[in-house]
């Protein structure tokens, strides 16, 4: 009975298919229950999730609790109050804690932890309402940008009304001039900064600070006025600093790399503002 043999192989496939396609599905917390619940907030831009899962809000950077990658420290000033705000957020008319994720088009960090756009059930976007009370920076990466203006604008309010952070002498730009290897962490800088090359792919802050432009970037940098000025503008750029080694920049003397992951990180400022490092 030879069609006898080929259904009994034709439903082992199928089967072991099934099988497979079952255990290729993606954790539930991403894909098939945007509503989770919160079992605490780590800090101010850090949940941790009922199913012991750790999520960032995409679109914001709040001040640290600890120092970065030391397990003890003074706090960054506001940090303790950007996590009692989120906590105050979450529990808002919700007993119960729960949020709804929007998963990022890139869904998880170098650290592992889940990236998603957090709701509140009444549909306030958390980290909007955090940038509005000036507790922490917008934070750009592509692919995950999809409500940057709404960000931006709520970073604006807060910025214009010089709320939290933006009324704190320590968190303004920093010049420049005045940066040394061990500043690393996310900063504001204040400088000239002027293409680098021809390639259109980065650019230099003075002469220690690298601004490269991601690949994954490069669209939003296409027509970007920037590259139009070849003797370099005053800008004020945000993002994380990190020490680098002799590279091949055009400058030996830079110390510290900015990546660009978006044109709204970049301000022009007035010329007066960087005359301490106009060559």
């Amino acid at each position: 009975m030879p069609w006898l043999i080929t259904l009994w192989i034709s439903s082992i496939a199928a089967t072991t298919s099934s099988t497979a396609s079952a255990t290729a599905q993606p954790p539930a917390t991403e894909t098939t229950n945007p509503q989770q619940q919160v079992q605490r907030v780590v800090d101010g831009d850090t949940l941790r999730l009922a199913d012991g899962e750790q999520l960032r809000l995409i679109g914001i950077n709040t001040p640290e609790l600890r120092p970065r990658g030391k397990r003890t420290g003074p706090a960054e000033p506001l940090a303790q109050a950007a996590r009692t705000a989120l906590q105050s957020l979450i529990a808002m008319d919700n007993p119960e804690r729960l949020i709804t994720l929007e998963p990022g088009l890139e869904r998880r960090d170098r650290y592992g932890r889940l990236l998603a756009h957090v709701r509140h059930p009444n549909g306030h976007l958390l980290a909007a309402e955090l940038l509005r009370q000036g507790l922490g920076w917008q934070a750009l990466i592509p692919p995950n940008t999809t409500y940057w203006t709404q960000l931006s604008a709520a970073e604006s309010e807060a910025r214009r009304a010089r709320r939290g952070v933006w009324g704190i002498p320590s968190y303004a730009a920093r010049p420049v001039a005045t940066l040394r290897r061990a500043d690393t962490g996310f900063r504001r800088v204040l400088g000239i900064a002027r293409p680098l090359g021809h390639r259109r792919t980065a650019l230099l802050m003075g002469e220690q600070l690298y601004l490269p432009v991601p690949s994954a970037s490069l669209q939003h940098f296409r027509d970007h006025w920037l590259w139009g000025a070849p003797d370099g503008a005053c800008v004020e750029v945000r993002g994380w600093l990190v020490a680098i080694a002799a590279t091949r920049t055009g400058s030996k003397a830079a110390q510290l790399r900015m990546a660009l992951h978006h044109p709204a990180l970049i301000q022009q400022r007035p010329a007066e503002d960087c005359r301490a490092d106009t060559p």
